[in-house]
């Protein structure tokens, strides 16, 4: 609503949600027809509610854009450090520039991930037809923070400057600290169900074998609490957004730092 049409240059697409029944309903899934909005990409013309959707949104504006921002905000069950994401990808100038954008974008953290299950992805649609796209974790737990929604407001601004659609100013990017999640040791299990007490606040650093969680069971109330204990050196980005939990849910994710000016070589932006 801020935005004012004579001060851009170009054309700004926004979106304020894809999938309005999962909106309504709170949920990651339709309750119309039971799909994952984020696994319907490029989507069907004579398909579902959702896959309608999603070839709109593919056919339509995806086509007509050169960059794609996705707006996340770890959901109900994950509470992040508000970072960008971007993906590794093939093309050099491709990730050259996804770079640059999450770099303007001056989120506190980037994670550049490997993205192992990519079907039907808006991430995996858009680069695939070789255009940028960021995407956000900030935050979770449902809840919307005045510290979250500033880093998006400032970040969103940020980079329609980085990409000239809006006039420059003399504000200062916040410097973001790109880092990844290892294969092994970076996303930490619980090992049974209970209460998950976190011990140690996102964005900490942590090192190989300190404590920085306890799992209390709801059934077995003499016994003790199990510890969670990082298993590399790094970073923690990501907690469980619930106390409570189950066996093999996901309650920490640990990322280390990534160099990447091997991104960034002959860079003339």
């Amino acid at each position: 609503n801020e935005l004012k049409a004579e001060d851009i240059q170009g054309q700004v697409i926004i979106v304020p949600y894809l999938n309005f029944p999962a909106i309504l309903a709170g949920t990651r899934l339709s309750p119309v027809d039971g799909l994952n909005m984020n696994r319907s990409f490029p989507g069907d013309p004579d398909g579902s509610i959702t896959q309608k959707i999603a070839d709109f949104v593919y056919r339509e504006l995806v086509s007509r854009s050169d960059v794609v921002f996705d707006f996340h905000s770890g959901g109900n069950s994950m509470i992040f450090e508000p970072c960008t994401v971007l993906h590794k990808l093939e093309d050099s100038e491709q990730m050259r520039k996804t770079v640059l954008a999450a770099k303007s974008f001056g989120a506190p953290l980037s994670l550049v991930l490997q993205e192992l299950d990519n079907k039907g992805m808006l991430d995996t649609a858009v680069e695939n037809a070789g255009k940028i796209f960021i995407s956000t974790e900030l935050g979770g737990g449902g809840f919307v923070s005045p510290r979250t929604l500033t880093i998006a407001e400032n970040g969103i601004r940020n980079l329609l400057r980085h990409l000239e659609i809006l006039p420059p100013d003399e504000l200062l990017v916040p410097q973001t600290r790109f880092m990844q999640t290892p294969d092994f040791g970076g996303y930490l299990m619980a090992p049974q169900e209970g209460l998950y007490e976190t011990l140690i606040e996102l964005g900490e650093t942590v090192t190989k074998g300190q404590a920085i969680g306890r799992i209390h069971s709801l059934t077995q109330i003499e016994d003790p609490a199990v510890e969670v204990r990082a298993e590399i050196d790094g970073v923690l980005v990501t907690r469980a957004g619930r106390a409570q939990v189950k066996i093999w849910d996901t309650i920490a994710v640990i990322a280390t730092d990534l160099d990447v000016s091997e991104f960034e070589t002959n860079s003339t932006d």
